[in-house]
């Protein structure tokens, strides 16, 4: 009887476990704003993720290279982000940031998402560095004065 208990005990674990690990799945969301990652040359920049559940763990990718990670308690990243003369971060419940302290031509091209780790992925979005415009007024020397 005892051994008969424990079997139907462990497959309760096992099946709200699993029952868990679904509902993170169905009900998991995340995105990355702003959607068109248009930015000026020589300026800051800032990534904003959220997602649900709020307890989720999340990481963020740059072109596929490398994984960082934000500890949401103490909002620190690991990796890439650990580099706070390039990186800030902050957090919320239910979301993270990640500033770019200074874009330049170098970040053009850059694919950026952030993902639940184990289930979703958010949407991949393009950093489109603009060069800033410098305006060049050229004067022709007056040709009455030269003889």
């Amino acid at each position: 009887m005892k051994k008969e208990i424990s079997f139907f005990v462990k497959l309760l674990q096992e099946f709200f476990s699993l029952l868990i690990i679904v509902d993170h799945r169905v009900f998991a969301d995340i995105r990355l704003e702003p959607s068109n990652g248009i930015v000026s040359e020589n300026t800051s920049f800032t990534w904003n993720c959220t997602f649900s559940p709020i307890d989720s763990f999340i990481s963020w990718k740059v072109n596929d290279n490398g994984t960082a990670y934000i500890d949401q308690q103490k909002c620190t990243g690991t990796g890439f982000l650990n580099e706070r003369d390039k990186y800030k971060t902050d957090c919320g419940t239910g979301w993270i940031s990640v500033q770019i302290r200074n874009v330049n031509r170098n970040n053009n091209g850059e694919e950026w998402h952030c993902q639940i780790v184990g289930t979703f992925q958010g949407q991949k979005v393009t950093l489109q560095v603009q060069g800033k415009t410098t305006l060049l007024n050229i004067s022709s020397p007056d040709l009455k004065k030269i003889e």
